[in-house]
């Protein structure tokens, strides 16, 4: 399936019983991620070192875009 079709097929009841929830999950981030957003920076940072782990000479992502973003301070979090 490609893109625009499965784009299309989000509309659909059978992917929307899959994909309903992360979509309103999504639209309520999007809305406001204050307190919410530890797994988000934890995903980010793991996914830039995979990054340093199979691109190490930084030939496809630059260095200066393997920025890790911060956690927040655990007393402070609400997720």
């Amino acid at each position: 399936m490609g893109y625009a079709s499965f784009v299309e097929a989000l509309e659909t009841p059978a992917l929307e019983r899959w994909f309903g929830r992360l979509r309103a999950d999504i639209a309520m981030l999007a809305a406001d991620v204050t307190g919410r957003d530890t797994r988000l920076r934890l995903i980010q940072r793991s996914l830039i070192e995979l990054i340093d782990v199979i691109d190490p000479n930084a030939r496809r992502v630059p260095m200066d875009l393997r920025k890790l973003v911060d956690l927040p301070d655990p007393a402070h979090s609400t997720s």
